[in-house]
């Protein structure tokens, strides 16, 4: 090993490397096989992997063996938003169907528990919204928010509680845990969520982006004014919404 700072450190980074790069598949590696490959003790791999797996970058099969865990799948998503490649279509997707629409389109991602807004296209027709009031709403009030949170992984769903709380009380409708999967296993089943009006007066709308597997990219939102979007336009919207998501889910 070359000398480094902080040998342990190091030792965890080349498990994940492991992980990552020679089970692409994520069949599971089992911890033997880890401390053979690391030439260290078993006790000594297994705790490094406890450690990792509490920060969410290690997770473990039901067959005990060991993957990249949630963390890892958030870092790749970012990286497909912001990849040279995809970043100039991505943008060309955003902007266009904000055109289309004439009003503001955002891309949400969930990074480390928190809803992060990793593009926005402004429509040219003013809405009188403060963006601070919106920016620090909780994940649940927003649909991108609640579509985050609906598609999240038991991991990435502890992680957002550690960060905003639990739903219940913050999440219109939910006072209990039932409550939280009825409103969750609605919006997956539906493909989107609305708020008509949300607390700003706005008609707010968002949609899944999903990969040709069926994993979350990210959602993909849009709002207008109550008062220039009737029923009619609605539908308008969040039909053109699902086919840029669709979109969106094959380039990404």
């Amino acid at each position: 090993m070359s000398e480094v700072p902080v040998k342990s450190v190091k030792k965890a980074l080349d498990i994940l490397s492991i992980l990552l790069f020679e089970d692409i598949e994520r069949n599971g590696v089992e911890l033997s096989v880890l401390s053979k490959k690391m030439c260290m003790p078993a006790n000594s791999t297994h705790n490094l992997l406890k450690t990792m797996s509490a920060c969410g970058f290690v997770a473990q099969t039901e067959n005990s063996r060991y993957i990249a865990g949630d963390k890892c799948d958030q870092i790749g998503r970012a990286n497909q938003v912001s990849g040279k490649h995809s970043s100039e279509t991505f943008k060309n997707c955003i902007i266009g169907l904000s055109e289309s629409v004439q009003e503001t389109v955002v891309f949400a991602i969930l990074l480390g528990g928190r809803r992060i807004v990793a593009a926005k296209s402004d429509s040219n027709q003013t809405i009188k919204v403060d963006s601070k009031s919106m920016g620090s709403q909780d994940i649940y009030s927003l649909p991108t928010g609640r579509i985050l949170t609906a598609y999240a992984s038991e991991q990435e769903l502890s992680e957002i509680k550690s960060v905003y709380g639990a739903p219940e009380g913050q999440w219109d409708g939910v006072k209990s845990k039932n409550d939280f999967l009825d409103k969750t296993e609605l919006i997956r089943k539906q493909g989107y969520c609305i708020l008509n009006p949300d607390k700003f007066n706005l008609v707010s709308f968002a949609c899944p982006v999903l990969d040709p597997e069926g994993n979350l990219l990210g959602a993909l939102g849009c709002y207008a004014p109550l008062y220039r979007c009737p029923k009619s336009r609605q539908k308008l919207i969040l039909k053109m919404l699902k086919q840029t998501s669709e979109t969106l889910g094959k380039i990404i």
